[in-house]
């Protein structure tokens, strides 16, 4: 946690709840199941949620909290397959070799799993046990069913690894055909491009004809995910969806993989979910050098005959291959103008006298992605044209995102997307060396926010792909008024705040954001006046129907998010001159 200009120390306090403790509430003392269902129910269980794990296919993997534990031991070798998939919460999975040992597989939202629910395979060993948690996303908790199944090794050759000379591919296309293969486990982690579960996966030996630079890329009638080995451990490369897209919308590339002539490496193809499988063809070439290009390290900060791969290790942006650099090779991110900011900025206080300090996590050099959002009730129809806010930045241009939506729940703010949008806007931010403000338009114009909204501010400060210098935080104000709520809200991934956590309680409770809105804080007094002639009438019911299902903007008059009946409605309370 870097804080700008003043030295404070951060205590960490741990909640325990005190209450009942269930018979498999910790690993020491999980419960034998064995395949097939198991009930389980997370309702007042306390584990911590600290299971860290690098879980591949999915996302959102968030430590198994509030889980409960389950004992299995393997009936034979092959593969094992745990799941919650389709249950009624969002769960996490986590497969262990032993209490606080190695995470052998985890799943927090897999893929073809609805409602962000989860599963895993991994291989088995005959009568070894495996230490199962199921858990919930951030510790929610629930009820559901644990399947547990067994899959003993395949006798289609090609369909495991040790059979993978089964197919031998060479260079240029090779045919592939899935169906009837199964799913092998043991995927690989940190690959490029949405990888999803590599079910139903056929694997096949390939011996490098020269010393080069090879490029793997599939054509299939279905979604792929690729990967690429030394041997049957060691991962080369991986991908989810690289591809062009001229076979598949989905297909999957690996580039510039270094081999040496007479060497055997090992490929292996799959389905992104348990029902892609099917044929197409794999199709592998070599180059004898790596290509290169243009690659953006920053605004206007370009370098040519720079390789993909080095231009990602310097946190660079590649342009393609034989890319030059020239005036527009890297330009300044997109920027949302205030053209009009209205008659009316509130709250109006908030710019007084800048205070030094603020809270960012993982700053040094790079943007680092820091989230901030501040919620505050609406009390009168408001029209919003322009989104006003302090910062500090201490290096060079940072892009940033400006996101408005409501929030039902009130708390703390809903990611978004799972509140409702109501406006988007983007910018970036310059080196002023100390403190600075910008004042940023909405993308779409002006928007009218009903009466009542919970209103969310959030800015997002770095990283956008192909900007990579400097970093920033918020700015705050001695004086500054607090927004309904009185809080300030931080999300970060390089200090671990996967969700939204209150400043106040991770020790800056002092610490307040300024931003305000500009536009008119009445509604104009005639918020139902969509098209903007200055009466409401069968000209506004046209543009409400005219955006019938949207999310936001001027038509939705109610502003609950969405463009429908409600809008009509509240256009005829409105019936006449404004």
């Amino acid at each position: 946690m870097n804080v700008l200009n003043k030295t404070t120390a951060l205590a960490v306090c741990t909640f325990l709840t005190a209450g009942m403790a269930w018979a498999n509430d910790e690993c020491v003392d999980a419960i034998a199941i064995s395949d097939g269902d198991t009930a389980f129910d997370t309702t007042g269980m306390t584990g911590e949620g600290d299971i860290v794990g690098d879980c591949g296919a999915g996302c959102c993997f968030t430590g198994c909290g509030n889980g409960m534990w389950f004992s299995y031991t393997a009936s034979g070798d092959g593969t094992a397959t745990f799941s919650t998939c389709n249950q009624a919460f969002d769960t996490d999975l986590a497969v262990l070799d032993s209490c606080g040992g190695a995470v052998l597989a985890c799943s927090g939202d897999a893929p073809g799993c609805a409602g962000y629910t989860s599963e895993c395979a991994l291989s088995v060993t005959a009568g070894s046990p495996y230490l199962v948690c199921v858990g919930g996303y951030n510790g929610v908790t629930g009820a559901g069913t644990l399947t547990a199944s067994y899959t003993p090794p395949s006798a289609t050759p090609g369909d495991e690894c040790d059979t993978a000379d089964a197919f031998v591919f060479v260079d240029g296309s090779n045919a592939i055909d899935t169906t009837g293969m199964t799913t092998s486990g043991n995927n690989p982690t940190d690959c490029t491009n949405a990888f999803g579960a590599m079910a139903n996966d056929m694997w096949a030996t390939y011996t490098a004809t020269a010393d080069g630079f090879m490029t793997v890329s599939t054509c299939p009638a279905f979604d792929t995910d690729l990967a690429v080995y030394a041997d049957c451990d060691t991962v080369l490369a991986c991908d989810g969806d690289s591809g062009d897209g001229s076979c598949h919308t989905y297909d999957s590339l690996v580039e510039n993989i270094a081999v040496m002539a007479g060497s055997t490496y090992i490929i292996r193809v799959g389905g992104w979910g348990a029902a892609d499988a099917g044929t197409g063809t794999v199709d592998i070439s070599i180059a004898t050098s790596v290509p290169t290009g243009s690659c953006c390290l920053g605004v206007e900060n370009c370098m040519d005959d720079v390789g993909e791969a080095d231009c990602a290790a310097a946190g660079g942006s590649y342009n393609g291959d034989d890319s030059l650099c020239d005036a527009d090779s890297c330009p300044a991110p997109p920027e949302t103008a205030c053209d009009d900011a209205g008659s009316e900025a509130w709250p109006a206080d908030v710019f007084g006298a800048y205070a030094a300090g603020g809270v960012a996590c993982g700053g040094g050099g790079l943007t680092v992605g820091n989230f901030y959002a501040i919620p505050y009730l609406v009390e009168n129809d408001t029209v919003i044209n322009c989104v006003e806010f302090m910062y500090v930045n201490t290096g060079s241009v940072v892009p940033t995102s400006i996101r408005l939506y409501s929030d039902a729940n009130g708390g703390a703010p809903d990611e978004f997307g799972m509140g409702s949008p109501i406006a988007e806007a983007s910018t970036h931010l310059a080196s002023v060396g100390n403190d600075g403000s910008k004042i940023v338009g909405l993308e779409g114009g002006a928007i009218t926010v009903a009466a009542g909204t919970n209103l969310v501010v959030e800015v997002q400060i770095g990283p956008i792909e192909g900007y990579h210098d400097g970093w920033a935080t918020f700015a705050s104000d001695a004086a500054a008024t607090s927004i309904s709520s009185g809080e300030v809200w931080i999300k970060s991934g390089p200090c671990g705040l996967t969700s939204y956590t209150a400043l106040s309680a991770i020790g800056f409770a002092d610490y307040t954001w300024s931003v305000r809105l500009h536009g008119d804080l009445d509604g104009g007094g005639c918020a139902a006046d969509v098209d903007g002639n200055g009466d409401v009438g069968f000209g506004d019911v046209l543009a409400v129907l005219s955006a019938w299902g949207g999310t936001g903007g001027a038509e939705d008059v109610d502003g609950n998010g969405d463009v429908g009946f409600g809008d009509v409605l509240a256009i005829l309370s409105a019936w006449g001159p404004c």
